[in-house]
């Protein structure tokens, strides 16, 4: 199963009411109640299970009017 599939289905269980840790247990340790909590946070906080969001401060924008020589 692709990460992403695993985390479809951890999300699907989450939204009818299991907790992390019987999610964890569930899933046959395949990964972590800890893994399991972060996606759960992650996913409340974008609404999206992708795993790559950036962090930080966003990137300045550069175009050749703004860059000077």
């Amino acid at each position: 199963m692709k990460s992403k599939d695993l985390r479809k289905v951890v999300m699907r269980m989450t939204d009818d009411g299991i907790s992390s840790r019987q999610i964890a247990k569930e899933l046959r340790n395949v990964v972590s109640d800890r893994t399991v909590r972060r996606w759960q946070h992650l996913y409340k906080r974008t609404g999206s299970i992708d795993l790559n969001v950036p962090n930080g401060r966003p990137r300045i924008v550069r175009t050749k009017q703004l860059i000077q020589k």
